[in-house]
């Protein structure tokens, strides 16, 4: 397997498999009613995709912009207070006249990552890393998102094998 590119829409990052691997580049959504993934990744032409699916009905929010997959894109300051914020566990909102302070209750996060460390478990979700023929290391989180990859410097020599068994 070998890695190549930036990330940049001009310089893609580019997964390759020798057709003699065995291992593979797999993807799959963790959500697929928000995330998609399409593509076979056979080639440039053909890539594996990953997109999010449109959750809301875009539009104006009070003085926000919000597209349809649920981000703010734009804000238009009229000089208006906020008048009410919404929170969901974790996150907790009150309001004393016109303050609204928006506040973490820490029981109820240390709760939520507690229950998703438990999920994680169970499924055999796990962040880590490895090794590729062409001297990469790899790095993961805890949903299969890449989230480094660095060189491996060269020590004594070199058998062409990435550290894995045989």
């Amino acid at each position: 397997m070998s890695i190549s590119g930036t990330g940049q829409p001009t310089d893609p990052i580019i997964i390759s498999v020798d057709p003699t691997d065995t291992a593979g580049a797999y993807a799959i959504s963790a959500d697929p009613t928000t995330i998609t993934v399409t593509g076979k990744g056979t080639s440039i032409q053909d890539p594996i995709t990953i997109g999010l699916k449109p959750v809301i009905t875009a539009g104006k929010k009070g003085n926000f912009t919000i597209n349809s997959y649920g981000q703010i894109i734009g804000y238009a300051d009229t000089g208006e207070a906020v008048v009410n914020v919404v929170g969901e566990s974790p996150i907790k909102t009150s309001k004393l006249g016109d303050t609204v302070r928006v506040s973490l209750d820490m029981d109820s996060l240390w709760t939520l990552l507690n229950s998703r460390a438990a999920d994680d478990a169970i499924n055999g979700i796990a962040a880590g890393s490895f090794e590729t023929r062409d001297g990469k290391l790899v790095s993961y989180d805890r949903l299969g998102r890449i989230v480094s990859v660095e060189n491996i410097p060269k020590t004594g020599t070199d058998d062409g094998d990435a550290g894995g068994t045989n």
